[in-house]
């Protein structure tokens, strides 16, 4: 994972991909949104995301601690002009909660996100893999009170 995340900062993981794109229409949105994120100065770092088991290029982005809710902000913006239905935001004690975009006062806490064997993630529909490790949202209680 990025190395911010090892010290446990905020992050977030958007894509700029939509299903009824064509391959191109979608890598020149990632593309895009990669550029656009590097000009805003965000550490940022490619992923895969799986939602609902199709695959995706994402980009996981960290938040400033200071900055975060103007940091929220501007990728919900992003989010928004790439038509995306959600967000996912990481808090830095790894909660992880799907923002909405067209229904802003709509969140589904998704519990921790937290580091699993390929075995495991490749069994779940939805999962992350940045190169190295993967990650899944772990709902039970002993990870995730209220």
């Amino acid at each position: 994972m990025h190395r911010s995340t090892e010290i446990k900062k905020s992050f977030v993981i958007i894509s700029a991909e939509r299903f009824t794109n064509t391959i191109e229409e979608n890598k020149k949105n990632h593309l895009e949104l990669m550029t656009q994120l590097k000009k805003d100065k965000f550490s940022i770092k490619e992923v895969d995301g799986v939602y609902h088991g199709t695959t995706e290029k994402s980009i996981l982005v960290i938040l400033n601690k200071k900055w975060l809710y103007t940091d929220l902000g501007y990728l919900k913006n992003y989010a928004s002009i790439f038509d995306q239905e959600s967000i996912l935001f990481v808090d830095g004690d790894r909660n992880a909660t799907l923002l909405f975009m067209k229904k802003p006062w709509l969140e589904e806490k998704l519990g921790k996100f937290i580091s699993v064997s390929k075995g495991i993630a490749t069994q779940m529909s939805n999962y992350t893999f940045d190169g190295r490790d993967h990650y899944i949202c772990d709902l039970r209680k002993e990870f995730y009170g209220s």
